[in-house]
């Protein structure tokens, strides 16, 4: 399995750099004091008060006072869980809400279009359009499918791959035969319908093309430029989904037919 990238993740659950950082010395020291976290941590002693308080504040910590000294604790790593759980409810909450307002005013472009998006932010934005878009019992197909993906947004993609299968979505995934490919094509077929095939050779370019229904999407994850476009129009969609299931054919089929 990769290596997790701790701070990134602590970070997407709301913590800041500093905070990400705390957390985890407080997670192997135990109880401490803040100049002991701020040392491990490698924070500015100065900081580390109110970056202690604000994880208390947030749930993550908890402090107490032993002989007139503030003792700081970690919560227990596995209800980071818990933590999750209740991001998403939020989110979701938020989000529903949010749906219905917009639905009333929201006009959609009529004919061919085309959308640009860019950061981590927008990439998160494309893979939502793409599950949003794609019917119960549909396919996304993905032509050399990007590893990168996974590593940049970790949270968000496995969230997103459990919302997907629930939804009854397949994916098919063309990939490369750089490491970081194979490596992710093991962890893609242990998943509910998911296809994984292999193109020839090891050559990896950090761009990919999706397509879903009438709609394709162009993903670049280089640091470089990390960019992405979503254009609409059966024309487009249907050139790329013959070209994405010819390559399939002639992809290597190792990987078997996926999990049904």
């Amino acid at each position: 399995m990769a290596e997790v990238d701790e701070e990134a993740v602590l970070q997407e659950l709301g913590l800041t750099g500093n905070e990400a950082k705390a957390y985890m010395a407080l997670t192997y020291l135990g109880p401490s004091i803040a100049s002991d976290v701020a040392q491990r941590a490698g924070i500015h002693r100065a900081l580390a008060y109110n970056t202690l308080a604000r994880l208390v504040q947030k749930g993550f910590a908890s402090e107490v006072v032993q002989d007139k000294t503030r003792m700081f604790s970690a919560i227990s790593p596995e209800e980071l869980r818990l933590k999750l759980e209740e991001k998403e409810s939020a989110l979701r909450k938020d989000v529903e809400g949010l749906v219905g307002a917009l639905k009333k005013t929201y006009r959609k472009t009529k004919g061919p279009s085309a959308k640009v998006f860019t950061g981590a932010d927008g990439i998160k934005s494309i893979l939502s359009e793409e599950l949003e878009n794609t019917p119960e019992n549909g396919t996304i197909y993905a032509y050399r499918a990007l590893p990168e993906l996974a590593r940049l947004t970790p949270i968000f993609v496995a969230w997103w791959h459990k919302k997907r299968v629930a939804k009854g979505v397949r994916m098919q995934f063309l990939m490369d035969r750089s490491p970081a490919s194979l490596e992710r094509a093991a962890e893609l077929k242990e998943m509910e319908l998911t296809d994984v095939r292999l193109l020839k050779g090891e050559d990896h370019v950090p761009v990919t093309y999706h397509i879903f229904g009438e709609k394709v999407s162009i993903i670049s994850a280089s640091p470089e430029e990390m960019l992405g476009i979503i254009m609409e129009s059966p024309g487009i969609g249907t050139l790329f989904q013959q070209e994405f299931l010819a390559a399939w054919q002639k992809a290597s089929s190792e990987y078997g037919k996926g999990n049904k």
